[in-house]
């Protein structure tokens, strides 16, 4: 049975937003009895993650965090991941790193150790937040239009398709979402269609691009 490890790091409005989308990634997981392995707000922690990998041995990492081209953090952006990861343990994984930068550099090294596949952002993987929903991020409709169409990578793989086709998916959602928000007269749409647009051409996958779980 595949297991999957989740990271859910809450200690500000971005990490909280992330984590807070990740549930219905759970819920998923869950309904298609996977095993899941859920590090939420304090448990996001490198001395966690590495006991869940060690022990656990899940095949599949969700990474939710701040990041940048040399590691990926957890909660209070403790490193979890950097160039030192122990190629023993990460061999073999598929992993999803919803970070920031992370795929510039540090995915190759992964592979490099024997990662399977590495999918995340070559670039700053940006979010909008309207004020109005910040105490019900799963209700902000701004929000959505970033986070939903990243979930989608990670809801294609446990519904057992390709790394390939996860990232084909979510490419395609986040150009439908980007010609219909430039069409609509939502306030600072070259904004925000440049921020989503900016997470669709930072979007990589890096090693077996048809691995699955």
């Amino acid at each position: 049975m595949a297991g999957i490890l989740i990271t859910r790091p809450n200690h500000d409005q971005i990490t909280t937003y992330l984590s807070q989308w990740s549930e219905y990634v759970i819920t998923l997981a869950k309904s298609r009895g996977k095993s899941v392995f859920d590090l939420f707000s304090t448990k996001a922690e490198r001395k966690y993650f590495e006991q869940y990998l060690e022990s656990k041995k899940p095949n599949f990492l969700f990474l939710n965090g701040h990041g940048s081209s040399d590691v990926i953090c957890g909660f209070n952006d403790d490193v979890l991941l950097d160039e030192a990861a122990n190629s023993s343990v990460v061999k073999g994984l598929l992993i999803f790193a919803r970070s920031c930068n992370a795929g510039e550099h540090l995915g190759q090294i992964l592979v490099d150790k024997g990662v399977k596949t590495f999918i995340g952002y070559s670039k700053s993987f940006s979010i909008a937040i309207n004020n109005h929903y910040v105490f019900r991020p799963k209700d902000d409709p701004l929000a959505k239009l970033f986070i939903e169409p990243s979930n989608l990578i990670a809801t294609t793989i446990i519904k057992g398709n390709t790394v390939q086709e996860a990232h084909h998916r979510s490419l395609l959602e986040m150009r439908k979402t980007l010609s219909e928000m430039i069409s609509s007269d939502i306030p600072n749409k070259k904004d925000y269609a440049f921020a989503l647009y900016n997470n669709m051409i930072g979007q990589v996958v890096i090693g077996d691009d048809q691995a699955k779980i």
